[in-house]
């Protein structure tokens, strides 16, 4: 066999080396008798012996045929000194075992090295050759790894306690404005140290901020650095702290785990379990506490719905990869959670891949149903205006939420100010024969940001909130929805780039002075 894992040198080594185990081995035949004998009960014969010619023997004799075929008897002469049958037998048996296993071992080391266990296999791969922090060899790279990996999964650790056992945590770190802004306050700020990152407001307050959040500067992130040695995680380097494959995974996992606990903990967002029926995960989504769905009473407030993409991203989380390299809030809906509480309306977030990708839609629809259900089940025809909602839906979550709509526009598009789509996968082809959903998603309540990606033949991002013209081929997918460039070339960051021309959009449709009164 054949195998393309190891250099052909190597195979063509291997192959010499097994033909050298052969022939040295089956040398030591050379000179063995030359008769071939058998053994029938008592009678050891050679092969060519002729039914009359068989004779019945002592043991340790043998009969022997000369050249031409006579039977010469060795009753009366004593054999000559060869060894036994059962010596001889028993020495073939040990050369035709050490060969096997000889060659076995050898298949085994140069073709079949993936079938080894890891705790044998030398030669695991380190995925682009780079080792981990303060690695030197393999060896240590992969003892690190199984560490981490088995610590984060036996315990069950989550949150800040996983990144911990990877040698990794959360801080914040402050734009090059804020820095300069402590340094001239150095001298007159005792205190300096014990500042948070603020920003004082127009009329003189200053907000008091947990130390990981940045409502008032919006360059300053919580940004992912390695504990031991201070060094800020980049896109760069990520690999030197966290491994590709499972360890990426358990950390993207404790991450999105480290954001969630913020939004809960900080931000006023609870956990609401939606399905549990399923083997898997149960389907949760992140409400506000002040929301109907977990437990509160505002529900004539507005409602902001967001949705992210398909993947391993959970609820309110955009980017696995940017929450490890750029920061929290430009890979999560923290900016939005901040907006629309500054507005006094409600957020919800629903995590349509709890039970993976495929099963998208299905989390969604369940999602909705339950947390609207006063949307879906309303009876009085006069409570138009009670419940605004107004979405936000990344990727994927357009053609999911327009799917859904259709189904349930009867219900929400009373109720549905407006809507904000970046990068959507949706098509209102599908709802060419519902003339008023159709209608509302190209009508000035709906707006479509798209990432310029290097396909579009965009190097370099286009600006924010700059028109996009559509050809024909879009306008035959989008309709005339208004479409402007997102601001970024990455598809995970557009809507952090695009945050502040989706909320002038939301801004526009809803009662901005009736909400001051509540």
């Amino acid at each position: 066999p054949t195998n393309s894992s190891g250099p052909a040198s190597l195979r063509k080594g291997g192959i010499e080396e097994m033909d050298h185990i052969v022939i040295e081995e089956l040398e030591l035949l050379e000179n063995w008798p030359s008769e071939k004998s058998f053994e029938m009960g008592n009678v050891h014969c050679s092969s060519s012996c002729t039914g009359a010619e068989k004779q019945v023997v002592s043991d340790g004799l043998i009969c022997n045929i000369d050249s031409v075929g006579g039977a010469e008897s060795s009753n009366n002469q004593p054999s000559e000194k060869k060894p036994n049958l059962a010596t001889r037998r028993e020495r073939m048996k040990r050369v035709v075992t050490d060969i096997s296993s000889k060659v076995n071992n050898t298949l085994d080391r140069l073709l079949f090295v993936d079938d080894v266990p890891p705790t044998q296999n030398t030669s695991r791969q380190v995925h682009g050759g780079i080792l981990l922090h303060e690695c030197d060899t393999p060896e240590e790279h992969f003892d690190r790894h199984d560490i981490i990996l088995e610590t984060m999964k036996d315990c069950q650790l989550k949150s800040d306690k996983g990144l911990k056992a990877a040698g990794l945590r959360f801080e914040l770190r402050k734009c090059s404005s804020c820095v300069l802004l402590d340094e001239r306050e150095g001298e007159d700020s005792p205190k300096n140290d014990e500042r948070k990152c603020v920003r004082v407001e127009p009329d003189g307050e200053v907000d008091s901020i947990h130390p990981l959040r940045t409502l008032k500067c919006e360059d300053c992130h919580t940004r992912l650095v390695h504990s031991k040695s201070g060094i800020l995680i980049e896109h760069h380097n990520r690999r030197k702290f966290i491994a590709d494959g499972e360890m990426y995974d358990e950390v993207s996992r404790c991450c999105m785990e480290f954001a969630q606990d913020l939004m809960v903990n900080d931000y006023g967002m609870k956990w609401i379990t939606i399905d549990h029926e399923n083997k898997g995960d149960p389907i949760r989504a992140l409400v506000s506490t002040t929301h109907p769905a977990a437990g509160g009473s505002s529900i004539s407030r507005p409602t902001v719905l967001i949705i992210t993409g398909k993947g391993k991203v959970g609820a309110g989380i955009f980017s696995r990869q940017h929450i490890q390299t750029t920061g929290i809030e430009p890979s999560t809906a923290l900016f939005t959670i901040k907006e629309a509480q500054s507005r006094n309306m409600n957020v919800v977030m629903l995590d349509p891949n709890a039970n993976g990708e495929r099963m998208s839609y299905t989390a969604i629809e369940k999602s909705m149903s339950k947390i609207f259900d006063y949307i879906e089940n309303i009876s009085d025809e006069n409570s138009v205006s009670q419940y605004p909602l107004l979405i936000q839906a990344h990727s994927a979550a357009g053609g999911n939420i327009v799917r859904y709509l259709m189904d349930k526009s009867q219900c929400y598009l009373q109720h549905l100010r407006a809507i904000a789509f970046t990068d959507s996968t949706h098509n209102v082809q599908w709802v060419k024969n519902q003339p008023e959903l159709s209608q509302f998603l190209e009508s000035s309540a709906a707006i479509y940001f798209r990432s310029s990606k290097n396909d579009y033949g965009y190097s370099q991002p286009r600006p924010a909130g700059e028109d996009m013209s559509p050809d024909s081929n879009w306008i035959r997918r989008f309709g005339n929805i208004r479409t402007y460039w997102a601001g970024t070339t990455e598809h995970s960051l557009s809507d952090w780039s695009a945050r502040k021309h989706i909320w002038a959009h939301f801004d526009k449709h809803i009662d901005l002075q009736q909400l001051e009164n509540q």
